[in-house]
């Protein structure tokens, strides 16, 4: 909004530079604005002065234009042109910065991505609703190629000289979005000759995001006491982890949890061998993960290699001294 005029209290005369003439369009404009009609008013009736503010965000700025006593109808407005000038000029300069920061974040997000999946929802054509998996190492034009159980395909495509998202069955294709971007876009999708309105809105899911999805799931289940079902979560968040090997955030340490987890759902279903391997291969991973030590030396125990549990739980202490759950293992 143009800028307020706000009220301030009585000062010296200061004078103002000549101001170019507005023109007619430029001076009904300013004329038709309230806050210059309340102006003039106070200015006819308080013979008092009057500042006008203009705040700049980025940076801060404050500018002062002083109203004198006496000041002509075109002075007022020359100063209020010019003001609101400023304002506009520190507005695009704000949207400028905005559009460059946004584009920074687009530009990263798509050099760190390399979607699990897509899932597609919305969209006229039902069948091209759903899921669409990696098919299998496929590449098109620098962009992977996804499938869903119907076979519809989202991929890049190079066409008549333009390139863009399609998603479709060859050669049919019923949306589309034209890109050179390697991230399907979100929406804006245009709906092409086989398809039906509306268009698709498309959701991107990153290796991270798959694998935290199915740890927060195996961890649910283990809270309820469905352990086979825990099992089976970290099992499919290890595996996508392992099909996605070098994605963003999949970090070691992040992997030596889902075997901790994994290894403790299985002792609780007396599978010591598979959580013996679970603890070892979360120790691979992360050599201080006190845990797995523990984890480890319960399994050991389970299967009666007394001596190798023991020195599982020295390789704990020695890690973290003070490890209360060390010293219940060994009470036990």
């Amino acid at each position: 909004s143009p800028p307020a005029l706000v009220r301030k209290s009585r000062a010296p005369h200061v004078s103002m530079p000549a101001a170019a003439e507005p023109s007619p369009a430029e001076v009904e404009r300013l004329m038709s604005d309230p806050r210059v009609r309340e102006l003039q008013y106070k200015l006819a009736h308080g013979g008092e002065k009057f500042k006008l503010e203009v705040t700049n965000e980025k940076p801060q700025e404050v500018r002062n234009i002083v109203v004198p006593e006496g000041a002509s109808e075109e002075e007022q407005m020359a100063a209020l042109q010019r003001a609101m000038e400023e304002e506009a000029r520190n507005k695009q300069r704000e949207a400028d910065e905005e559009a460059r920061r946004a584009a920074a974040a687009k530009a990263e997000r798509i050099a760190q991505s390399d979607p699990w999946c897509y899932v597609l929802s919305g969209a006229g054509t039902a069948a091209a609703n759903g899921t669409y998996m990696r098919d299998g190492t496929a590449v098109k034009n620098g962009a992977r190629v996804y499938v869903n159980e119907r076979g519809f395909l989202l991929s890049h495509e190079v066409v008549g000289g333009g390139e863009g998202w399609i998603v479709g069955v060859a050669p049919k294709a019923y949306y589309g979005f034209q890109t050179t971007d390697k991230l399907a876009p979100e929406e804006g999708w245009a709906v092409q000759e086989h398809g039906s309105s509306p268009a698709p809105r498309v959701a991107h899911v990153e290796p991270l995001m798959a694998v935290e999805a199915a740890k927060r799931e195996g961890n649910a289940a283990f809270k309820k006491g469905d352990h086979a079902a825990a099992v089976q979560r970290y099992g499919e968040a290890l595996e996508t982890a392992a099909a996605c090997s070098g994605a963003h955030g999949l970090s070691d340490e992040l992997l030596a949890v889902l075997h901790g987890n994994r290894a403790e759902a299985r002792l609780q279903l007396g599978e010591h061998a598979e959580a013996e391997g679970d603890a070892d291969a979360a120790l691979e991973l992360d050599p201080c993960f006190v845990k797995a030590y523990v984890r480890r030396a319960k399994a050991l125990h389970a299967q009666e290699r007394w001596g190798a549990a023991e020195a599982a739980l020295r390789d704990a202490l020695e890690v973290s001294p003070g490890a209360r759950e060390v010293f219940a293992q060994q009470e036990e």
